[in-house]
């Protein structure tokens, strides 16, 4: 290596107080004797040719736990693209490699991203609530390049049941259905099927839930029998549950959580900085931070 000149560059470092500091140096720019690449020496404060300091960059990383990125941008007088890249960067040291080891059970959903049917499906660690993958668009093919990461197992996601009624409303309710007989035998045949959870094994429970799907075959409502053909299809994973008793309430939770993201964001130009967002979602860092 030779020298070849200098060239001078500006970092902006912590501000003091209101005011702004700019750091300007002249770096030496090297040049290799061999295959004649030019390259400017390394800046022990700063990476590559990024314009701001580490210190620079974890200070604003600090002021991000407190607004948004619009809201950081203007204190610190910088572009939102630029604090945006500094996020993101942070974001990619942290979630691009989601740790998959010990990963026993998921829950798996998809939602809309923007209008226009375009969707992302989301795998969620259904023990610690944190995403731990996301793949483009719907269905199976959006859970190609998870397979490959998996080493072990079979996954369940089940459906929990509901709430109950305080007495006005559950009065309210048998008024409704005193009117409307076909409700009523929806709304009856919905609550016997809580029993199919109720039971001590998973060989009773086998037992309540064929005998709801027969009844329901014969309730003479196409909705129920609908119903009772799609519970008949997904019987082994019902049943599931009592090996392996999980439910998808955090995987509901983080749907929550993706929905106030979409409203904050009002657009995603930027995919892989989505992504990275919905993996840091259980971090309460990265939470509220747009």
């Amino acid at each position: 290596m030779i020298k070849s000149g200098r060239t001078i560059r500006r970092f902006r470092c912590v501000p003091i107080g209101s005011r702004q500091v700019i750091l300007e140096m002249a770096v030496q720019r090297l040049e290799c004797k061999e295959c004649g690449a030019v390259q400017q020496e390394r800046i022990h404060f700063a990476h590559g040719k990024e314009r701001y300091t580490f210190r620079m960059r974890d200070y604003v990383l600090d002021l991000c736990r407190l607004g948004t990125i619009v809201a950081v941008a203007r204190q610190v007088h910088m572009s939102w693209d630029t604090v945006k890249d500094i996020l993101k960067s942070d974001l990619s040291r942290t979630y691009s490699r989601p740790d998959l080891k010990g990963l026993r059970y998921i829950g798996i959903d998809e939602f809309a991203v923007a209008k226009g049917h375009v969707y992302m499906t989301i795998v969620v660690d259904l023990e610690t609530g944190r995403i731990v993958y996301v793949g483009e668009g719907k269905g199976a093919d959006a859970l190609d390049g998870l397979w490959p990461k998996l080493r072990q197992g079979q996954w369940w996601l089940l459906l929990a049941g509901g709430d109950s009624l305080s007495p006005k409303a559950e009065e309210r309710l048998h008024k409704a259905l005193d009117i409307n007989r076909p409700l009523a035998t929806a709304y009856y045949h919905k609550e016997s099927l809580c029993r199919v959870w109720w039971q001590d094994n998973k060989q009773d429970a086998a037992l309540v839930l064929d005998d709801w799907i027969e009844q329901a075959r014969q309730s003479d409502l196409r909705p129920i029998e609908s119903i009772a053909d799609t519970l008949s299809r997904h019987r082994d994973g019902i049943l599931a549950w009592y090996d392996c008793r999980i439910s998808n309430g955090k995987l509901e939770g983080i749907n929550n959580k993706i929905k106030t993201m979409k409203r904050q964001a009002y657009v995603y130009r930027d995919m892989p900085f989505f992504k990275l967002k919905l993996l840091s979602l259980h971090d309460p860092f990265y939470l509220t931070l747009w």
